[in-house]
Formats: C-alpha cells, sequence, structure tokens
C-alpha cells in the first residue's frame, strides 16, 4: 500500500484516529460528571462515532491489502498505469473514512466538555478543552492546504512511473 497512498496521509491518519481515542477516552474518563447526557457516556456520540474511525481503519488496512494483492489485467503500460492510478483513487477513497471520523469523534469529545465545565461554572476547565478544540480545527485546516500542496493523488505516478510523472 506504501506505493500508493502517501506516507503523509497513512501516518496522518493513524495519528489522528489514536489523538481521537484518546481524547475519547479522556472525556469518558472525566465527563461523567460534567456532560448534561441521559445515556453513559460510553454509548455517547463522539465514543460511537470514535469507534467507527477505528473500525474504518482496520477495514482500511484489510481491505487495502486486498485491492493491492489482487492481479492487474493489463495488456500494456498505460492500462498498467490506469489500474495503478484506479487502486490509488480506491485506497485514498478508503482512508477517508477514518480520517474524518476521527477528527469528529475527538471534535465533539472536546465540544461536550468544554460547554460542559462552562455550564458547569468552571470557567478554567472550560479554556482547558477550548484550547486543544480550536488547535484540533486548525490542525485539520493545515492538513487540507497540505494535501492540496503536495498533490498526494499523484503519488503513485512519482512511485511507480517516475518518466510519467516527468512527461505529465
Amino acid at each position: 500500500m506504501a506505493d500508493y497512498v502517501a506516507p503523509l496521509e497513512r501516518k496522518g491518519t493513524l495519528v489522528a484516529v489514536v489523538i481521537a481515542v484518546a481524547v475519547t477516552l479522556i472525556y469518558i474518563g472525566i465527563g461523567s460528571g460534567v456532560v448534561d447526557t441521559t445515556t453513559p457516556l460510553w454509548r455517547s456520540g463522539p465514543a460511537i462515532v470514535t469507534t467507527l474511525a477505528v473500525a474504518s481503519l482496520v477495514l482500511f488496512e484489510v481491505v487495502g491489502r486486498r485491492i493491492v494483492r489482487k492481479g492487474q489485467p493489463a495488456g500494456s503500460p498505460t492500462e498498467l498505469a490506469w489500474d495503478d492510478a484506479l487502486r490509488s483513487q480506491r485506497l485514498r477513497g478508503l482512508l477517508t473514512a477514518p480520517l474524518t471520523l476521527s477528527a469528529y469523534g475527538g471534535f465533539s469529545a472536546l465540544m461536550e466538555l468544554s460547554t460542559g465545565f462552562s455550564a458547569a461554572g468552571k470557567p478554567q476547565l472550560s479554556l482547558l478543552f477550548s484550547i486543544p478544540t480550536v488547535a484540533l480545527g486548525c490542525a485539520v485546516f493545515v492538513v487540507a492546504i497540505v494535501t492540496l500542496i503536495t498533490r498526494p493523488q499523484r503519488f503513485f505516478l512519482r512511485r511507480l512511473w517516475p518518466n510519467a510523472e516527468a512527461v505529465a
């Protein structure tokens, strides 16, 4: 899969999921007295979304390996390059789910903690969780800009077809 998806995307998604899991565990651990909810926090929105992020990352790893192992019945170098392009596009599409879900899960857990502490009359603790919320939002924005600049959709060309990248 390293030939089809840029390391920034794969490692960045893994980091995003790990951060979302850590934030959600903090949310579940300290949020029970603060967050106003009738359901247990481990069944709340942020916990469910973060669990889905982990599941979709596992799904990416399993299905991604199957996509890469699939044979390439190409009759010419052009067909082989197109097949590589489609594989790369599929893999990058699969990677979108854990990245998006982890950003949403972590962001919503931080927001609920911040608003919960604010409603409980603890502005210092509210600020303590507001700062990472803003930092997470800024990080998502920066990653989006870096992704646009580095053009990871063409990573497979640079990796597998270096001469085609020079011509294109």
